[in-house]
């Protein structure tokens, strides 16, 4: 039995971000970018100095999957190696002149669905539920890790 002050607060915060992941996806498509990719660009759009392990930290995938996204953004055209730094195992990447403009389009299609999500709710109340889902996370992630 379920206890009545958290009945589904876990099962409508996964189906929230499936639906958002779903709905960024969906509108990313046409751009020829994921989610992930989206993140990345994201990131590097914001500092180049990252590792592979930060970025895969961030975009919450595995190092691994991490590589391969590089590889990707790389192939199409979105992000450049930077010249060799003097640690040989830090890989600096940074946007290309079409990543940075790939960005700012995934920027406009994002905000869209973000404001979907959000339809109905004031500047304050939007303040509101953002400060709350990040005491939440807060308190999840204390002594974490």
């Amino acid at each position: 039995m379920r206890f009545e002050e958290t009945t589904g607060l876990s099962d409508i915060l996964k189906k929230t971000e499936l639906a958002m992941r779903f709905c960024i996806d969906l509108g990313l498509a046409p751009l020829k970018m994921t989610f992930s990719q989206y993140q990345v660009l994201s990131c590097l759009e914001v500092s180049k100095n990252l590792t592979n392990a930060d970025l895969a930290r961030k975009s919450q995938v595995t190092p691994q999957t991490m590589i391969r996204i590089l590889q990707n953004l790389e192939r199409d055209g979105f992000i450049r190696k930077c010249a060799p730094t003097e640690n040989k195992l830090k890989i600096e990447m940074e946007l290309t002149p079409r990543g940075l403009k790939a960005i700012c389009d995934a920027h406009i299609v994002v905000n869209e669905i973000e404001l979907k999500a959000l339809k109905g709710l004031g500047k304050k109340e939007r303040a509101a539920f953002q400060a709350t889902l990040e005491h939440c996370l807060g308190n999840l992630l204390k002594g974490k890790g």
